[in-house]
């Protein structure tokens, strides 16, 4: 479940 977060959280930041 973190990792999915930390996916998101990644994908939020620095959307390509």
């Amino acid at each position: 479940m973190l990792r999915t977060k930390m996916e998101l959280f990644s994908l939020r930041i620095s959307p390509s």
